[in-house]
């Protein structure tokens, strides 16, 4: 994964929703990501921003799937 640049060794993701034509609905993303990126996408915030250690975000602003801020 490359390195973003950012302020800080941290920098903030949130969890968001897209919508999935197959179901109809607005389904949880299994990543994590930027609001740059977010807005980019079209998909919806979940719940409120996320510090996590720069390394973990690629160039697109997303963490891999399956990342777990915990």
């Amino acid at each position: 994964m490359t390195k973003i640049g950012t302020r800080g060794a941290t920098v903030s993701v949130y969890a968001f929703k897209l919508y999935d034509i197959a179901s109809d609905e607005f389904v949880l993303s299994k990543r994590y990501a930027r609001m740059q990126t977010i807005e980019r996408i079209g998909a919806v915030v979940v719940g409120p921003a996320i510090e996590v250690p720069a390394d973990k975000v690629d160039l697109e602003g997303l963490t891999l799937p399956g990342y777990s801020p915990a």
